[in-house]
C-alpha cells in the first residue's frame, strides 16, 4: 500500500513534520518520503489490512483518518504508479493500468501541475501541461499531456463508461512534481474551513490568537493520540484548545487572566467543546503531570508576563516556564515563539545537536524528510535552509553579539537542567512583522 498526500504550500517542514507524527502515531510499518517538492509517499502497513492495486478502497480508512485531523495536507490519494516526468513515460505507465479493476462507477482524470518553490509561494496549475512554467531550465522538455487523451485510455477499458467532471465516483489525479510523476486515486479531500474558526470571529476575541490552522498543526506535532488530555499552560482564548478539542480530545487550559479565561469559556460553547476544563492559574506554577501540552507563548508589546503574582519581563517569564516544563511533562510539548525576542534567537545553535551523525529514533518519526529518503535518515531538505538539527534558517533582526551569546548559553543550560530534549524546530511565516519559532521538545 502507498499513499500520497499532496502538501500545501505554506511551509513545507512543518506539513511533512505533521503528517509524518500523525501517521506515526497510527502505525508505525510507515515509511515516509518525500517525493518532488510536495508530495509525500507513506508506503506500508495500513493498520493491518491488505492493500492491493486492485482494492484501492482498503487503505480509504487511513486516508480519512489522516485528513481528518492534518492542517497542512490537501487531499490523500491511493498511488497506481510512480514514473519519469515524460509525455512517453507518461503515457505507457498509463496505458498499463488495468482501469476496469480500479474504477468504480463514474470517473474523470485530472492533472495538477506543482510549480516548484517560487519565493517560498508554490503555485500550482490544473488542466493542460506545459504552458510556461517559471523557472524551469532550457535543458528540460515540458510534459505536454491533456486530461482528455488520459481520459480517453480509461474510457476504451472500461465497457461502460461515464465521465462525470462534478461528482465522480473515482475521480483520478495525475500529480507531475519536480522530477516525478504519481498517478493516484483520490480517497479524500481537506475541506476543513479553518477560516470560519478565524481569531477575528470568535465571540471571545482575542487579537493574538493562533490562526486555527497552525494551531491544529502544533496539536499535531505533539504526537497525542487515544484519549490522552492536552494542556495549553497560556490559553488565551482558546485557539489550540478549539482544535484540539474538534479532533475529540479532552482538554485543559490555564491562563493567569480573569478576561482571557472569560473569553476562552466563550469560545469553547460557541464552538461545541464538551470535555473541558478552564481555570485561571500561573502557567510557572503548574501542579501535576501531562503527557501533552501545546501552548503558544506570550509576546507583544500588550502581553503582561505574570510570575509568582508580580510582573515580570517576558524572557524572564519564557525561562521560568521551561524549567516548570521539565518538571511537569511526560512525554511532548510543542510551543510557539515569537522570533522577534532574544529566547526565539537562541534557539538554532541550541538545537546543533553535539554528534552530527547521531541517526533520528523511530519514534518519533523525523519531523523533515529529505527528497527521496525515508524516516531513519540524517538530513537537510533540498532548498529548505534547514540548518544542523533541523532547524529553518531565520530572518528575524539581529541581535547583538555578547547578548546573543549570553542567551544561547542560558538556553542550553535550562534545557539541560530541566531534563528536556529538543526534537526540533520550524520558521513560520505569519505575516510581514511576524514570524513564528515553533518548537518541539521531548521529556528526556
Amino acid at each position: 500500500m502507498t499513499l500520497a498526500l499532496l502538501l500545501s504550500g505554506e511551509c513545507i517542514d512543518l506539513a511533512v513534520a505533521e503528517a509524518a507524527m500523525l501517521a506515526g502515531s497510527i502505525s508505525d510499518k510507515l515509511r515516509i518520503r518525500l517525493l518532488g517538492s510536495r508530495t509525500l509517499l507513506l508506503d506500508g502497513d495500513c493498520g493491518g489490512c491488505r492493500c492491493s492495486a486492485l482494492n484501492a478502497s482498503a487503505s480509504r480508512g487511513l486516508a480519512a483518518r489522516l485528513i481528518a485531523r492534518l492542517a497542512f495536507t490537501r487531499a490523500a490519494y491511493f498511488t497506481v504508479f510512480i514514473s519519469k516526468p515524460s509525455e512517453a513515460a507518461l503515457m505507457r505507465a498509463f496505458s498499463r493500468v488495468d482501469w476496469l479493476g480500479l474504477c468504480r462507477g463514474s470517473f474523470c482524470v485530472r492533472v495538477k501541475h506543482l510549480q516548484g518553490n517560487l519565493n517560498g509561494h508554490p503555485e500550482l496549475l490544473e488542466g493542460r501541461l506545459g504552458g510556461g512554467r517559471q523557472g524551469r531550465s532550457n535543458k528540460e522538455k515540458p510534459v505536454n499531456v491533456d486530461e482528455k487523451e488520459l481520459a480517453d485510455i480509461v474510457w476504451r477499458a472500461l465497457p461502460r463508461p461515464k465521465v462525470d467532471l462534478e461528482q465522480p465516483d473515482t475521480e483520478i489525479v495525475v500529480i507531475i512534481d519536480d522530477n516525478k510523476t504519481v498517478c493516484g486515486i483520490k480517497l479524500a479531500e481537506n475541506t476543513e474551513d479553518f477560516e470560519s474558526r478565524s481569531p477575528v470571529l470568535r465571540p471571545g476575541f482575542q487579537p493574538d490568537s493562533l490562526h486555527p490552522k497552525l494551531a491544529r498543526a502544533m496539536v499535531n506535532l505533539s504526537g497525542i493520540h487515544g484519549r490522552a488530555t492536552l494542556l495549553d499552560p497560556f490559553c488565551g482564548s482558546g485557539g489550540i484548545l478549539i482544535e484540539a478539542g474538534l479532533m475529540g480530545f479532552p482538554v485543559r487550559g490555564y491562563d493567569v487572566s480573569p478576561g482571557a479565561v472569560k473569553k476562552c469559556l466563550l469560545n469553547m460553547k460557541h464552538f461545541g467543546i464538551k470535555n473541558y476544563k478552564i481555570s485561571c492559574a500561573d502557567a510557572c506554577n503548574l501542579r501535576g503531570s501531562y503527557s501533552y501540552i501545546v501552548t503558544d507563548l506570550p509576546y507583544g508589546r500588550n502581553s503582561k508576563a505574570i510570575v509568582d503574582g508580580k510582573t515580570a519581563s517576558l524572557d524572564n517569564l519564557y525561562s521560568r516556564f521551561l524549567k516548570q516544563l521539565g518538571r511537569v511533562l511526560k512525554k511532548r510539548a510543542v510551543t510557539g515563539v515569537c522570533e522577534a525576542s532574544a529566547f526565539a534567537l537562541s534557539l538554532p545553535a541550541a538545537l546543533s545537536p553535539p554528534n552530527k551523525s547521531k541517526a533520528r529514533p523511530w519514534p518519533p518519526p523525523p519531523l523533515s524528510i529529505r527528497q527521496g529518503e525515508t524516516q531513519n535518515s540524517r538530513h537537510s531538505p533540498q532548498g529548505s535552509g534547514l540548518k544542523t538539527g533541523g532547524w529553518l534558517a531565520l530572518a528575524a533582526p539581529t541581535i547583538a553579539s555578547n547578548s546573543c551569546q549570553s542567551s544561547v548559553s542560558t538556553f542550553r543550560k535550562l534545557i539541560n537542567q530541566a531534563g528536556l530534549t529538543l526534537k526540533d524546530g520550524f520558521s513560520y511565516y505569519v505575516h510581514r512583522s511576524m514570524t513564528k519559532c515553533i518548537i518541539v521538545v521531548d521529556k528526556r
